[in-house]
């Protein structure tokens, strides 16, 4: 899954293994892995070019800040 931020200057994309991989479309190169989910990921939306959320299969909502590149805020899935 790759998706573009809006505006236009960051690529996030992710595959079957836990990682979002983070690239400037400006220099068109991998700025950073983001690493803290423990199983694949399964979706995630960009808000902004500063703010990421990721949904894993590890049952958690991860938000992540681009500015430091690192996960500043996670949630637990809850069953019904």
């Amino acid at each position: 899954m790759v998706k573009f931020s809006p505006l236009e200057h960051k690529i996030v994309s992710c595959r079957d293994d836990s990682l979002l991989k983070v690239w400037d479309t400006g220099k068109m190169n991998r700025c950073v892995n983001l690493k803290g989910h423990i199983n694949s990921v399964s979706a995630f939306k960009m808000q902004n070019d500063n703010e990421l959320y990721s949904v894993s299969k590890d049952q958690t909502i991860r938000k992540w800040d681009l500015r430091i590149n690192e996960n500043v805020t996670t949630s637990k899935l809850q069953e019904s």
